[in-house]
């Protein structure tokens, strides 16, 4: 089994596992018996983990934006409460950049 092969079964397993849908079986059943070396599993595990990372980074960075623009439409006031709050807790997140 390649690596393309180990994404791939992967990938429908998670799909059908998502859907629900009692093709996973099958597919568990049918690949039980195929041999995979070490190496196309690592390359796999680590394409998966990188993708995983861009996606936990994009999903982030959206959030920060968001909590930002929040922050930026309540007055002055309380915008200077939170911004204390954060840099009392030594998170950057609102400082000039």
């Amino acid at each position: 089994m390649s690596e393309n092969r180990v994404l791939e079964v992967m990938q429908n397993i998670l799909y059908l596992r998502e859907q629900k849908d009692e093709g996973l079986q099958t597919v568990l059943e049918e690949t039980k018996d195929e041999t995979v070396n070490l190496h196309d599993v690592a390359n796999a595990f680590l394409n998966v983990t990188d993708d995983l990372i861009r996606y936990i980074d994009a999903a982030q960075a959206v959030a920060e934006t968001r909590m930002i623009d929040i922050i930026k439409a309540l007055p002055s006031e309380t915008q200077t409460k939170i911004k204390q709050t954060f840099s009392d807790s030594e998170d950057d997140l609102l400082e000039d950049k």
